[in-house]
């Protein structure tokens, strides 16, 4: 008999090319349990680096989830949009959200665009919340990660901030799901009957 709980067991064989939102919920899953558990200050100061690194990627994943529905939904193909940019995969997805779900007021969107974009702001590259050092893009060469004038982070109203943001994009994700497979259902039925 093993000495270890069979339920704590995690199936990763289970996973396919399509599951963005199971990946995106396991990163925004682990902010809440990091932030909710930080103890001291030395925590706060030490964990505030995977924490920053697991808010980007979150919001970089579900970006790409949205990016995804919208370009199959508008027929256009290719795959996941590549890269890290936060800034870029917002401008793509609240193109589609805007063409897509017509219950998204101008403020909502402008106020969850302020808060991706703050989070871009922190650490646009993704690379400040993963390494000490970072390259220095127009003359190559290292910086380091933060300057001096880099903001304070508060973990709980980074974790405000982040759960308006999950909020919204967990809407955004199963309105557009829900889209995609009633299109699916339909370009199969077209076809079907179109022979």
């Amino acid at each position: 008999m093993s000495k270890y709980n069979p339920f704590r067991r995690a199936a990763v064989n289970l996973i396919r090319e399509d599951s963005w939102c199971v990946y995106a919920d396991g990163f925004k899953r682990a902010i809440e349990f990091l932030i909710a558990n930080v103890q001291s200050t030395y925590e706060v100061n030490t964990v505030i680096f995977p924490i920053l690194f697991l808010c980007r990627h979150y919001i970089e994943l579900t970006l790409k989830e949205v990016i995804g529905y919208g370009r199959y939904l508008n027929e256009a193909a290719g795959t996941p949009p590549g890269g890290h940019d936060l800034k870029n995969l917002w401008n793509e997805a609240k193109t589609y959200i805007r063409k897509e779900i017509s219950d998204v007021s101008t403020d909502e969107l402008a106020h969850i665009e302020r808060l991706i974009l703050e989070i871009h702001a922190i650490d646009p590259t993704s690379e400040g919340s993963r390494y000490p050092i970072i390259k220095r893009r127009p003359q190559g060469g290292r910086n380091a990660s933060f300057s001096w004038n880099s903001p304070h982070i508060i973990l709980d109203e980074l974790g405000d901030k982040m759960k308006t943001i999950s909020e919204f994009l967990h809407k955004v994700c199963n309105f557009l799901s829900v889209a995609q497979d009633l299109e699916a259902e339909f370009r199969s039925d077209y076809y079907s009957y179109s022979y």
